[in-house]
């Protein structure tokens, strides 16, 4: 029996390399796997958390990352910043043993 196989969209690294669209890809147990003939270099991604079957879900998940990425950086940098400001503390460390 063959299995059918489908494009899907790898976002697991849309940070630093961008959506990939992998095609020629089989889906089992809520994994995409690269199949025979798969045009790919992902083995082993989630459906719905790292890979999608539409363009725009890709998107969509790709944006919400990428949001989230500045949230933190922004709280990095008004930590760093207050650290700078107000100075930095100091603490007595445990000494010898």
């Amino acid at each position: 029996m063959s299995e059918s196989t489908v494009t899907v969209y790898v976002t697991k690294y849309a940070l630093s390399g961008g959506i990939t669209k992998e095609a020629g890809c089989t889906i089992k147990n809520g994994y995409a796997t690269r199949g025979e003939f798969c045009s790919g270099t992902y083995l082993f991604v989630k459906m719905g958390r790292d890979a999608f079957l539409t363009e725009a879900e890709a998107l969509q998940r790709a944006e919400a990352v990428a949001l989230a990425k500045l949230k933190s950086l922004t709280a990095q940098k008004n930590k760093v910043e207050k650290l700078v400001t107000h100075g930095f503390p100091i603490k007595e460390g445990r000494g010898p043993k």
